[in-house]
């Protein structure tokens, strides 16, 4: 499992925060006039993800209802696959470009072409769909025939009946399908289409376990009309910017930022773009994959929560103190609705009742916590950022328990 990191670094931005903060506010604290608002968003996580803003009553951020916010725009039809190498998008790729430019090099040659794809190639992959910056995820298998199977789940156990459904609220769907034969675009793009699709259940709400499950179609795979394939080795600056919004940023940078380390899937029509990660033969132990989500839904909030903890260290105002530590707030609490969701999905009944009590319970504590964090700053400009910061390191410190104890 995935180690908790950073402690240090925490704990001097915590210094230098509260330090900084009373410069900025004038060591404002009881006298100080209304607390500054925080803003609903700075567009953490991938672009083209946009939640609806609103807290839980148990203080667990909603995600069910998270609205898609990307500009709408397809690439072109016929012969070329959307970015491909005619398009000449000037702000495809960023990174690829970017560190062309700042080491002073031409454009790059593409690796070799690889050999005829079939979807053989991809037996072994798994298609992962995700904004990372919240608790829904869909998964994606292809299979030799070409046929396919997903799942896609987005947690929110903050909406809760305790009567009906303690448990919280799960939207979820499971599905198969199978593809038309691919065609092939270039060396390193082929494109093909959903042929059929069927889900494993009607579309609907019904209490299970303590839970409101609904039922609903997928998000990733979602009026799919033209589907692409872009191999290993695909030039990142070939590649349309609403595929590579999807992309994981930090993953293209460990591999060179030039050329796709891995599959990657593109819905056209609604621009959602999956990636993919290598996890062995079929067969493989199911424990294993359920562990690995569970360390990937945490590494990638620890990425994003890295990037804004060093935005939030060279903030020179309080308002975007205010709003940066909301935001790394809600990257944990994302991941925690995540984390929450893939439990719900592989434990037995008793031990997610058992679990769901310990959650409340922590819950309480994560709120009574917070509370007393901000109450030495109480209706003074610093007291959004304090608090937000101690809601973020909480619920970091209970995804970290949750990985490491399953």
């Amino acid at each position: 499992m995935r180690k908790e990191t950073g402690k240090g670094r925490r704990r001097a931005v915590w210094t230098a925060l509260l330090l900084g903060g009373c410069l900025l506010a004038g060591c404002a604290q009881k006298d100080q006039g209304p607390s500054m608002p925080i803003a609903q968003s700075i567009g953490a996580g991938q672009e083209g993800s946009g939640q609806e803003n609103g807290e839980s009553p148990e203080g667990e951020t909603a995600l069910g209802q998270a609205d898609q916010a990307q500009e709408n725009g397809k690439g072109p039809e016929g012969e070329t696959a959307p970015g491909q190498a005619d398009q000449g998008t000037p702000d495809s790729s960023d990174l690829a470009q970017q560190t062309q430019q700042d080491q002073g090099q031409e454009a790059p040659e593409q690796t070799a072409a690889p050999g005829e794809f079939s979807f053989a190639d991809l037996e072994g992959w798994e298609f992962y769909f995700s904004s990372g910056a919240g608790g829904w995820y869909e998964v994606l298998h292809v299979h030799g025939d070409g046929s396919f199977d997903g799942h896609f789940q987005d947690a929110d156990m903050g909406d809760l009946d305790p009567e009906r459904y303690p448990s919280g609220t799960l939207y979820c769907s499971d599905y198969t399908g199978t593809f038309t034969q691919p065609r092939k675009v270039d060396d390193f793009t082929y494109q093909f289409q959903v042929q059929s699709i069927e889900y494993s259940e009607e579309f609907g709400e019904r209490i299970e376990d303590g839970t409101r499950v609904i039922y609903t179609d997928a998000y990733g795979m979602g009026d799919a009309q033209d589907l692409y394939l872009y191999l290993p080795g695909s030039l990142l600056q070939n590649l349309p910017q609403e595929y590579l919004n999807w992309t994981d940023r930090y993953v293209l940078e460990k591999t060179g930022g030039v050329e796709l380390p891995y599959y990657g899937l593109y819905n056209e029509k609604p621009q959602n773009g999956f990636t993919s990660d290598w996890y062995g033969d079929e067969g493989q132990d199911a424990e294993k994959n359920f562990s690995a989500l569970l360390d990937d839904a945490a590494a990638r909030a620890q990425q994003q929560a890295d990037e804004l903890e060093q935005k939030i260290q060279e903030a020179d105002n309080q308002l975007d103190l205010s709003l940066l530590s909301d935001e790394l707030y809600k990257v944990w609490d994302g991941a925690l609705n995540e984390i929450w969701g893939i439990l719900r999905e592989n434990l037995d009944g008793e031990t997610m009742e058992s679990l769901t009590q310990e959650e409340r319970e922590w819950i309480a504590r994560k709120e009574e916590a917070v509370q007393k964090a901000g109450e030495e700053y109480e209706a003074g400009t610093m007291q959004p950022m304090v608090t937000n910061l101690e809601a973020a390191e909480q619920t970091r410190l209970r995804v970290y328990e949750l990985t490491k104890r399953y």
